[in-house]
């Protein structure tokens, strides 16, 4: 678990669009194991990185439709387990039509936490090598944030998460810290 810290407008997110190649440099290149990044295949470099923003996005459409987006061969079994893992079972068996139940458009019809639980869930289910949470559980009570962690890190030990916090709270003592300023990275370090 890497987390990305600094102040709004010091680069966070570009960085993150160099790393996920939606920009490219222009100066200088991105090397993983001493191979530029360039080298890979768009489309399957992409594959490597889920990605879930502040505003969790969902599509109009039914729960179960959005959880497909992210992988069209998701069994029954695996949705539910990717949406227990991400803490949005119970509240999704509440719901009158549970994972046939409609989110009107960009998920309207749920809470902004329930919208970003089922984000979270559709990024794990893409089976990613790389979860990128760029502000995503900052409406999470600490200790939901804290669980969701210890849940990937239990569930998935090879996957890299990269979370972008405000919330220092959010730390350990087996995290990884990078933080920015004026658009360098300015300390870096457990």
């Amino acid at each position: 678990v890497t987390f990305l810290l600094g102040p709004s407008g010091v680069g966070k997110s570009t960085l993150l669009d160099l790393l996920m190649r939606l920009i490219e440099p222009s100066s200088g290149r991105i090397t993983v194991n001493d191979q530029d990044i360039k080298t890979f295949r768009l489309m399957d470099w992409r594959r490597c990185f889920s990605y879930v923003s502040q505003d969790a996005v969902l599509f109009n459409g039914t729960i179960r439709m959005n959880m497909l987006l992210a992988r069209p061969s998701a069994t029954k079994a695996e949705i539910q387990n990717a949406c227990r893992l991400a803490g949005a079972e119970r509240f999704i068996q509440t719901l009158p039509e549970g994972y046939d139940t409609l989110v009107g458009d960009r998920g309207q019809s749920l809470s902004g936490g329930q919208r970003k639980r089922i984000a979270i869930a559709r990024a794990i289910i893409a089976n990613p090598s790389v979860l990128i949470l760029d502000e995503a559980t900052t409406s999470f009570e600490q200790s939901l944030e804290k669980d969701l962690m210890r849940i990937l890190r239990a569930e998935f030990p090879d996957l890299t998460v990269i979370q972008v916090t405000h919330r220092l709270e959010s730390l350990d003592d087996s995290c990884w810290v990078l933080t920015m300023a004026d658009g360098k990275l300015a300390i870096s370090g457990t």
